[in-house]
């Protein structure tokens, strides 16, 4: 079987980062591929993307596109800025005549779209020249930002009514993205496998004597990066000598999070960009807890990530997490944007030991195991296939 695999944001071998939108993409096709499925990659083109990895049964193909040598991020575009709006433009029609041009010659058997734009505008058009069936797994941008725009609502709307099937990285998420295509759609969990091997040869760059907390995750306004260094700036003093916060990632919002670690003084955070896998295994396994101060989120793969490190969480109530940790007591929660309890709940989790949670970790994990999900969209698409034939 021949699988589409399109995705705005796939890395390269030698750029798997944490924190990044694509990181966890790799181990969801190097599982498929287990499956018997031969994988077509499509993806547009990044500075620095030299080094894709050569496994049987896999291709990747990554297609040029106006914004391919500045590294533009497609989640930052602004269509209502002229250059942004070429970027746009860009993207969607090099990205649909890479997709129709490879689907002429190999005739895939299925698409499967990682997120619905622009990824599922480039599946809805191969089903509609080629009948190749195809699934929308939406991001929390999709329903978030285009569903709620009057000139990309429309689109998205088509894209998930034509689809086959419609997953969701998230429970409300997927409520939402199942009215948006008026069919049910299913929760798949956005998880990755993290490496255990040789962390103990990792350098933390990690404080001795200190609680440390991590943020890792986009510097995006959504990510609320800024939301955080706003509750530490407000700690008790005595509080915050004894912590020390490390953030790592990368986006538009960095030069502002600088300013305000300097504005505040804030000599207890430490600003880095994304870390690599390894890295952020050893990070995850050494901090006491994770912060996830969104503005707007679903379920974050970082996550997951954490919670597979026994790592417990102080997350905002956004999307999904509100119901997570409603349900399985992993940490604490509080209101978005609400600096005044985000800086309380740090003061709790300086007190607490965080093997305390693990109980509660556990029964949460079994939700987010990649091999039972990939079994389950492998299972899906074979239906799929056979309805269609």
């Amino acid at each position: 079987m021949k699988l589409f695999f399109c995705t705005s944001s796939y890395p390269a071998k030698s750029k798997i980062s944490i924190g990044s939108l694509g990181s966890f993409q790799r181990d969801w096709v190097l599982q498929l591929i287990k499956h018997g499925i031969e994988v077509f990659v499509i993806t547009p083109a990044q500075p620095g993307d030299d080094f894709d990895e050569t496994e049987e049964n896999l291709h990747i193909i990554r297609y040029e596109w106006a914004g391919s040598k500045k590294g533009a991020e497609l989640s930052s575009l602004n269509i209502f800025n002229p250059k942004d709006l070429y970027f746009a433009f860009s993207i969607f029609w090099k990205g649909t005549w890479a997709v129709l041009k490879l689907a002429k010659k190999e005739r895939p058997d299925f698409t499967f779209a990682l997120w619905a734009v622009p990824c599922g505008f480039f599946a809805w058009i191969c089903k509609k020249i080629y009948k190749t069936p195809y699934a929308v797994w939406t991001l929390g941008s999709d329903i978030w930002v285009y569903g709620r725009k009057f000139y990309t609502r429309p689109l998205l709307k088509t894209i998930l009514k034509s689809a086959d099937k419609l997953y969701s990285d998230g429970f409300l998420l997927g409520e939402e993205t199942g009215k948006l295509g008026g069919q049910k759609c299913d929760f798949l969990p956005s998880t990755q496998k993290l490496t255990t091997q040789n962390l103990e040869k990792v350098e933390l760059p990690y404080i001795d004597g200190k609680i440390n907390f991590l943020f890792i995750g986009r510097y995006h306004h959504n990510k609320g990066p800024d939301v955080l260094l706003e509750a530490i700036n407000i700690l008790p003093k005595e509080i915050g000598e004894k912590c020390h916060f490390h953030m790592f990632g990368g986006g538009d919002l960095e030069p502002k999070l600088r300013e305000q670690i300097q504005e505040y003084d804030l000599k207890n955070v430490t600003l880095n960009g994304f870390v690599n896998t390894t890295e952020c295994s050893a990070l995850l396994r050494s901090a006491h807890f994770f912060i996830v101060p969104s503005r707007e989120d679903s379920i974050p793969v970082i996550l997951s990530d954490g919670l597979q490190c026994f790592l417990p969480v102080i997350a905002a109530q956004v999307g999904d997490m509100t119901k997570l940790l409603n349900d399985y007591k992993v940490g604490y929660s509080f209101p978005k944007e609400d600096v005044k309890m985000l800086a309380q709940c740090i003061q709790k989790a300086v007190k607490d030991d965080k093997q305390s949670f693990k109980p509660e970790i556990d029964r949460i994990l079994n939700i987010f195991d990649i091999s039972k999900a990939v079994d389950t969209l492998a299972a899906d698409i074979q239906s799929l296939i056979k309805h269609e034939r």
